[in-house]
């Protein structure tokens, strides 16, 4: 058996949904105003900004964009 057939959800909308209202009863529970998460562009960052919206609505949701620094060139 390989890694894959470990790795593959059988439901990935039962499990999506289980965190999406962990998320939004954890953020209830401590009577939070919303959630801000750093957004990398990478996928990991897709999958939990895809989470928080279907656990939250966008205006309790800021997302921190971490793209990488540009190097400035020395004068």
């Amino acid at each position: 058996m390989s890694i894959k057939n470990y790795l593959e959800l059988k439901d990935p909308e039962y499990v999506s949904e289980k965190i999406a209202n962990f998320v939004q009863e954890y953020v209830e529970k401590r009577n939070a105003k919303g959630v801000i998460f750093g957004l990398s562009g990478g996928v990991d960052f897709a999958l939990v900004a895809f989470l928080l919206r279907k656990a939250l609505p966008k205006e309790k949701i800021l997302a921190l964009f971490m793209g990488e620094r540009t190097r400035i060139p020395k004068v």
